[in-house]
């Protein structure tokens, strides 16, 4: 039966990229995929719900470290008729690679939907909800924070939207902060390079 995926690690030369797991979400299928006939693919259901999991890709490459995404955050929340969605192994996980926080160069964000900046800052932001409270910083706060500008401007008026990240939790400590990738290229470490990748939010 389907379960959230576990830490994993490849090694592509010099540069090793782990998957660090925070959660998983267990959805309703046939909200995200309707007319999907799920009798026809045994196996991928576990009591009725889809599971997705959610976490971060940390890579060294060098003497760096970079994170891509930060997964969904601590939270244990319902959205009813949707799924139960629950975060917060991240930085246990990232312990047990013997990194804290501190440790973290860079943060790239491939986009900016909920599940891909849940630990930006100390708070944890909630699906179609306002922040419970203001974040005191950055969780990753002597890291740069990259992302393509195109998506910054789309969600920085958007942000009431279901899906997009939240003002006070996200945006706001990022603001000021947060360097904009011009192009399709940048250097994130010596020698290395990081294409963006299309998410969702980036196909309107």
């Amino acid at each position: 039966m389907p379960q959230p995926a576990e830490r994993s690690r490849i090694t592509i030369g010099a540069t090793t990229i782990t998957y660090l797991p925070d959660g998983f979400g267990a959805h309703t299928p046939d909200v995200l995929f309707p007319g999907v006939d799920w009798t026809r693919r045994p196996g991928h259901l576990e009591d009725g719900q889809l599971l997705l999991s959610f976490g971060s890709f940390l890579i060294h490459a060098g003497d760096q470290r970079i994170l891509v995404d930060l997964a969904v955050g601590k939270i244990d929340v319902d959205v009813p008729g949707v799924a139960h969605l629950k975060g917060g192994a991240l930085l246990r996980n990232l312990a047990e690679e013997g990194l804290s926080a501190d440790d973290i160069d860079t943060v790239v964000y491939t986009h900016l939907h909920l599940d891909h900046v849940g630990w930006t800052s100390d708070v944890a932001p909630l699906p179609n909800a306002p922040a419970a409270h203001a974040p005191t910083g950055l969780t990753f706060a002597r890291a740069r924070h990259l992302m393509a500008e195109d998506e910054w401007q789309y969600w920085s008026a958007r942000t009431a939207a279901m899906g997009g990240p939240d003002a006070e939790a996200v945006l706001k400590p990022l603001d000021g902060v947060v360097e904009f990738v011009f192009g399709r290229v940048t250097s994130v470490g010596d020698a290395h390079a990081w294409t963006p990748v299309d998410g969702s939010s980036t196909t309107r």
